[in-house]
Protein backbone atom coordinates (compact mmCIF):
# COMPACT_ATOMS: atom_id res chain seq x y z
CA UNK A 1 0.00 0.00 0.00
CA UNK A 2 1.32 3.44 -0.91
CA UNK A 3 1.66 6.08 1.84
CA UNK A 4 2.52 9.02 -0.42
CA UNK A 5 -0.91 10.81 -0.27
CA UNK A 6 -0.87 10.66 3.51
CA UNK A 7 2.65 12.04 3.51
CA UNK A 8 1.63 14.95 1.31
CA UNK A 9 -1.38 15.68 3.58
CA UNK A 10 0.84 15.62 6.67
CA UNK A 11 3.33 18.00 4.99
CA UNK A 12 0.50 20.41 4.15
CA UNK A 13 -0.70 20.40 7.77
CA UNK A 14 2.84 20.94 9.02
CA UNK A 15 3.33 23.81 6.59
CA UNK A 16 0.08 25.53 7.65
CA UNK A 17 0.96 25.14 11.32
CA UNK A 18 4.44 26.55 10.82
CA UNK A 19 3.28 29.48 8.67
CA UNK A 20 0.43 30.18 11.09
CA UNK A 21 2.90 30.41 13.92
CA UNK A 22 5.08 32.63 11.78
CA UNK A 23 2.09 34.90 11.09
CA UNK A 24 1.32 35.13 14.79
CA UNK A 25 4.98 36.00 15.43
CA UNK A 26 4.91 38.72 12.77
CA UNK A 27 1.68 40.13 14.20
CA UNK A 28 3.14 40.12 17.70
CA UNK A 29 6.26 41.85 16.46
CA UNK A 30 4.09 44.39 14.64
CA UNK A 31 2.09 45.16 17.77
CA UNK A 32 5.35 45.55 19.69
CA UNK A 33 6.70 47.98 17.10
CA UNK A 34 3.48 50.03 17.23
CA UNK A 35 3.59 50.13 21.02
CA UNK A 36 7.24 51.19 20.93
CA UNK A 37 6.45 53.90 18.37
CA UNK A 38 3.53 55.15 20.51
CA UNK A 39 5.79 55.25 23.57
CA UNK A 40 8.45 57.17 21.63
CA UNK A 41 5.89 59.70 20.37
CA UNK A 42 4.49 60.27 23.88
CA UNK A 43 7.91 60.60 25.50
CA UNK A 44 8.60 64.20 26.48
CA UNK A 45 11.44 65.85 24.54
CA UNK A 46 14.11 66.93 27.00
CA UNK A 47 16.85 69.54 27.24
CA UNK A 48 19.50 68.81 29.86
CA UNK A 49 22.78 70.13 31.23
CA UNK A 50 24.76 69.46 34.43
CA UNK A 51 22.27 71.42 36.58
CA UNK A 52 18.80 71.30 35.01
CA UNK A 53 16.62 68.81 33.13
CA UNK A 54 13.79 70.52 31.23
CA UNK A 55 11.03 68.42 29.64
CA UNK A 56 8.19 69.50 27.35
CA UNK A 57 5.01 67.43 27.62
CA UNK A 58 3.57 66.54 24.17
CA UNK A 59 0.08 66.10 25.64
CA UNK A 60 -0.46 69.51 27.30
CA UNK A 61 2.71 71.54 26.45
CA UNK A 62 3.69 71.99 30.10
CA UNK A 63 7.31 72.29 31.18
CA UNK A 64 8.79 70.22 33.98
CA UNK A 65 12.15 71.30 35.40
CA UNK A 66 14.26 69.11 37.68
CA UNK A 67 17.01 70.87 39.62
CA UNK A 68 19.55 68.06 39.70
CA UNK A 69 21.59 69.72 42.47
CA UNK A 70 18.89 69.04 45.07
CA UNK A 71 16.44 66.78 43.21
CA UNK A 72 13.64 69.37 43.33
CA UNK A 73 10.99 69.14 40.61
CA UNK A 74 9.18 72.24 39.34
CA UNK A 75 5.89 71.88 37.46
CA UNK A 76 3.55 74.31 35.75
CA UNK A 77 -0.12 75.15 36.21
CA UNK A 78 -1.65 73.80 33.02
CA UNK A 79 -4.50 75.40 31.12
CA UNK A 80 -6.63 73.20 28.84
CA UNK A 81 -6.50 73.41 25.06
CA UNK A 82 -2.73 73.31 24.45
CA UNK A 83 -0.60 70.53 22.97
CA UNK A 84 2.68 70.04 21.13
CA UNK A 85 2.71 69.24 17.41
CA UNK A 86 5.05 66.19 17.54
CA UNK A 87 6.32 66.51 13.96
CA UNK A 88 7.73 69.99 14.79
CA UNK A 89 9.91 68.94 17.74
CA UNK A 90 13.65 69.48 17.34
CA UNK A 91 16.28 68.87 20.02
CA UNK A 92 20.00 69.73 19.97
CA UNK A 93 22.49 69.66 22.87
CA UNK A 94 21.67 73.31 23.70
CA UNK A 95 18.17 73.98 22.28
CA UNK A 96 14.69 72.49 22.15
CA UNK A 97 12.11 73.86 19.73
CA UNK A 98 8.54 72.95 18.86
CA UNK A 99 5.20 74.38 17.85
CA UNK A 100 2.53 74.56 20.53
CA UNK A 101 -1.05 74.35 19.27
CA UNK A 102 -3.53 76.41 21.28
CA UNK A 103 -7.22 77.07 20.96
CA UNK A 104 -6.72 80.30 18.99
CA UNK A 105 -3.25 80.06 17.47
CA UNK A 106 -0.11 77.97 17.00
CA UNK A 107 3.00 79.31 18.73
CA UNK A 108 6.67 78.67 17.99
CA UNK A 109 8.59 77.91 21.19
CA UNK A 110 12.36 77.67 21.60
CA UNK A 111 14.21 76.76 24.81
CA UNK A 112 17.95 77.28 25.10
CA UNK A 113 20.75 77.00 27.65
CA UNK A 114 23.71 79.34 28.02
CA UNK A 115 27.12 78.41 29.41
CA UNK A 116 27.24 81.55 31.54
CA UNK A 117 24.22 80.53 33.64
CA UNK A 118 23.73 76.75 33.86
CA UNK A 119 20.87 77.08 36.40
CA UNK A 120 18.71 79.06 33.93
CA UNK A 121 17.25 78.82 30.44
CA UNK A 122 15.65 81.18 27.94
CA UNK A 123 12.22 80.64 26.42
CA UNK A 124 11.29 82.51 23.23
CA UNK A 125 7.61 82.53 22.24
CA UNK A 126 6.70 83.72 18.76
CA UNK A 127 3.08 84.83 18.35
CA UNK A 128 2.03 84.43 14.68
CA UNK A 129 1.09 87.62 12.86
CA UNK A 130 1.56 89.83 15.92
CA UNK A 131 4.13 92.48 16.78
CA UNK A 132 2.35 93.31 20.03
CA UNK A 133 -0.03 91.21 22.08
CA UNK A 134 -1.58 90.71 25.48
CA UNK A 135 -0.28 87.62 27.21
CA UNK A 136 -1.50 84.64 25.12
CA UNK A 137 -1.89 82.27 28.07
CA UNK A 138 1.33 80.41 27.28
CA UNK A 139 3.86 79.60 28.65
CA UNK A 140 2.13 78.48 31.83
CA UNK A 141 3.36 79.74 35.22
CA UNK A 142 5.43 77.54 37.48
CA UNK A 143 3.76 76.59 40.75
CA UNK A 144 5.13 75.96 44.23
CA UNK A 145 6.45 72.43 44.86
CA UNK A 146 4.54 72.31 48.16
CA UNK A 147 2.78 74.22 50.92
CA UNK A 148 4.28 77.22 52.69
CA UNK A 149 5.84 78.86 49.65
CA UNK A 150 5.59 82.56 48.78
CA UNK A 151 5.08 84.62 45.66
CA UNK A 152 7.52 87.50 45.06
CA UNK A 153 5.56 90.27 43.36
CA UNK A 154 7.12 93.46 42.04
CA UNK A 155 4.76 96.42 42.08
CA UNK A 156 5.37 99.87 40.57
CA UNK A 157 7.94 100.94 43.14
CA UNK A 158 8.60 98.07 45.54
CA UNK A 159 8.23 94.35 46.06
CA UNK A 160 5.92 92.20 48.18
CA UNK A 161 6.17 88.69 49.58
CA UNK A 162 2.75 86.98 49.53
CA UNK A 163 1.64 83.51 50.61
CA UNK A 164 0.78 81.18 47.74
CA UNK A 165 -1.60 79.41 50.10
CA UNK A 166 -3.86 82.48 49.73
CA UNK A 167 -3.82 82.99 45.97
CA UNK A 168 -7.06 84.99 46.03
CA UNK A 169 -5.21 87.84 47.75
CA UNK A 170 -2.68 88.25 44.92
CA UNK A 171 -3.57 90.66 42.12
CA UNK A 172 -2.31 89.83 38.61
CA UNK A 173 0.09 87.05 39.62
CA UNK A 174 2.63 85.52 37.25
CA UNK A 175 2.77 88.59 35.01
CA UNK A 176 5.08 91.50 34.32
CA UNK A 177 2.93 94.55 35.01
CA UNK A 178 5.13 95.86 37.83
CA UNK A 179 8.00 98.30 37.77
CA UNK A 180 10.57 95.49 37.56
CA UNK A 181 9.89 92.81 34.94
CA UNK A 182 10.31 89.69 37.06
CA UNK A 183 8.41 87.54 39.56
CA UNK A 184 9.48 84.65 41.70
CA UNK A 185 8.49 81.80 44.01
CA UNK A 186 10.40 80.97 47.21
CA UNK A 187 10.19 79.07 50.48
CA UNK A 188 12.61 81.70 51.88
CA UNK A 189 15.54 79.51 50.82
CA UNK A 190 14.96 77.70 47.51
CA UNK A 191 13.48 79.76 44.69
CA UNK A 192 12.73 80.23 41.01
CA UNK A 193 12.51 83.44 38.99
CA UNK A 194 10.82 84.40 35.70
CA UNK A 195 12.29 87.54 34.08
CA UNK A 196 10.89 89.16 30.94
CA UNK A 197 13.72 90.35 28.67
CA UNK A 198 11.62 91.98 25.94
CA UNK A 199 9.54 95.16 25.79
CA UNK A 200 6.19 95.49 27.52
CA UNK A 201 3.74 98.29 28.29
CA UNK A 202 2.68 97.55 31.88
CA UNK A 203 -0.93 97.67 32.97
CA UNK A 204 -0.57 99.56 36.25
CA UNK A 205 -4.28 99.52 37.14
CA UNK A 206 -5.18 97.73 40.35
CA UNK A 207 -7.61 95.38 38.62
CA UNK A 208 -7.33 91.61 38.48
CA UNK A 209 -7.54 91.47 34.69
CA UNK A 210 -4.00 92.11 33.44
CA UNK A 211 -3.94 94.02 30.14
CA UNK A 212 -0.16 94.46 29.89
CA UNK A 213 0.92 94.65 26.23
CA UNK A 214 3.98 92.63 25.16
CA UNK A 215 6.23 92.92 22.13
CA UNK A 216 6.41 89.69 20.14
CA UNK A 217 8.29 87.45 20.19
CA UNK A 218 8.47 87.28 24.00
CA UNK A 219 11.73 86.26 25.63
CA UNK A 220 11.51 84.94 29.20
CA UNK A 221 14.46 83.84 31.32
CA UNK A 222 13.76 81.21 33.98
CA UNK A 223 16.31 80.65 36.75
CA UNK A 224 16.32 78.21 39.68
CA UNK A 225 18.11 78.66 43.00
CA UNK A 226 19.03 76.30 45.82
CA UNK A 227 19.49 79.07 48.40
CA UNK A 228 19.15 82.82 48.96
CA UNK A 229 15.35 83.19 49.02
CA UNK A 230 13.74 86.44 47.87
CA UNK A 231 16.81 88.50 48.83
CA UNK A 232 18.89 86.35 46.49
CA UNK A 233 16.36 86.87 43.71
CA UNK A 234 16.55 90.66 44.11
CA UNK A 235 20.36 90.62 44.13
CA UNK A 236 20.43 88.39 41.06
CA UNK A 237 18.16 90.79 39.17
CA UNK A 238 20.30 93.76 40.18
CA UNK A 239 23.51 92.04 39.08
CA UNK A 240 21.98 91.05 35.75
CA UNK A 241 20.68 94.59 35.22
CA UNK A 242 24.16 96.00 35.82
CA UNK A 243 25.69 93.48 33.41
CA UNK A 244 23.17 94.55 30.79
CA UNK A 245 23.84 98.27 31.40
CA UNK A 246 27.63 98.64 31.81
CA UNK A 247 27.29 102.42 31.59
CA UNK A 248 25.85 102.41 35.11
CA UNK A 249 28.70 102.98 37.55
CA UNK A 250 28.96 102.52 41.34
CA UNK A 251 27.91 105.49 43.48
CA UNK A 252 31.46 106.31 44.63
CA UNK A 253 32.53 106.70 40.99
CA UNK A 254 29.54 108.82 39.99
CA UNK A 255 30.08 111.29 42.83
CA UNK A 256 33.46 112.30 41.39
CA UNK A 257 31.74 113.92 38.43
CA UNK A 258 28.56 115.00 40.27
CA UNK A 259 29.15 115.47 44.02
CA UNK A 260 25.45 116.07 44.75
CA UNK A 261 24.75 112.43 43.89
CA UNK A 262 26.42 111.52 47.20
CA UNK A 263 23.23 112.63 48.94
CA UNK A 264 21.61 109.41 47.66
CA UNK A 265 23.66 107.36 50.13
CA UNK A 266 21.83 106.91 53.45
CA UNK A 267 19.31 109.49 52.28
CA UNK A 268 15.54 109.73 52.68
CA UNK A 269 13.42 109.53 49.52
CA UNK A 270 10.54 112.02 49.62
CA UNK A 271 7.71 112.92 47.24
CA UNK A 272 6.86 116.62 47.41
CA UNK A 273 3.20 117.10 46.50
CA UNK A 274 2.74 120.68 47.73
CA UNK A 275 0.33 123.08 46.06
CA UNK A 276 3.21 125.50 45.42
CA UNK A 277 7.04 125.62 45.71
CA UNK A 278 6.89 127.47 49.04
CA UNK A 279 4.95 124.64 50.65
CA UNK A 280 7.51 122.11 49.40
CA UNK A 281 10.47 124.16 50.63
CA UNK A 282 8.86 124.58 54.05
CA UNK A 283 8.65 120.80 54.35
CA UNK A 284 12.32 120.46 53.36
CA UNK A 285 13.26 123.04 56.01
CA UNK A 286 11.33 121.08 58.65
CA UNK A 287 13.16 117.92 57.66
CA UNK A 288 16.53 119.64 58.04
CA UNK A 289 15.51 121.00 61.44
CA UNK A 290 14.54 117.47 62.48
CA UNK A 291 18.10 116.33 61.69
CA UNK A 292 17.64 114.84 58.22
CA UNK A 293 20.76 115.91 56.37
CA UNK A 294 20.51 113.71 53.32
CA UNK A 295 17.37 113.45 51.28
CA UNK A 296 16.13 113.06 47.75
CA UNK A 297 13.11 115.26 47.11
CA UNK A 298 11.01 114.49 44.05
CA UNK A 299 9.03 117.56 42.94
CA UNK A 300 5.80 117.19 40.99
CA UNK A 301 3.52 119.81 39.46
CA UNK A 302 0.41 120.81 41.35
CA UNK A 303 -2.83 119.58 39.82
CA UNK A 304 -4.06 123.08 38.97
CA UNK A 305 -0.98 123.92 36.91
CA UNK A 306 -0.57 123.24 33.16
CA UNK A 307 1.17 120.13 31.76
CA UNK A 308 0.13 117.98 34.68
CA UNK A 309 1.08 114.78 32.85
CA UNK A 310 4.70 115.76 32.38
CA UNK A 311 5.49 114.05 35.68
CA UNK A 312 8.89 114.56 37.27
CA UNK A 313 9.98 118.19 37.03
CA UNK A 314 13.12 118.37 39.14
CA UNK A 315 15.13 116.40 41.63
CA UNK A 316 16.91 118.11 44.50
CA UNK A 317 19.22 116.35 46.88
CA UNK A 318 19.99 118.03 50.16
CA UNK A 319 18.94 121.34 48.71
CA UNK A 320 21.42 121.16 45.79
CA UNK A 321 20.22 120.63 42.24
CA UNK A 322 21.68 117.60 40.50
Amino acid sequence: MSTQPHSRAWNRRQFLRSTGGLSLGVLAAGHGALAQEKETNSKAPTLENDVLRVSLSPQDATLTVVDKRIGLEWRQQVSPGFRVAPETVSVTPTTLSAKVVGADATYAVTLSFTKECPHAFDLVLDVPGRRYTVFPGYPFPFIAPGKGWHYVQNTTGEGMLMSLDNMEEIYKPFGWSGGQPWWGITDLKRAMRARLDTFRLPDTKTARNDQTVYAAPLRINYAFFTEGGYVGLAKEYRNDFLRSHPEMRPLHERTKARPAVAHLKDGVYVYLWGENPTENLNLVAEMKTAGIERHCGLLRRARNQPHVMRGHQAVRMGGGKV
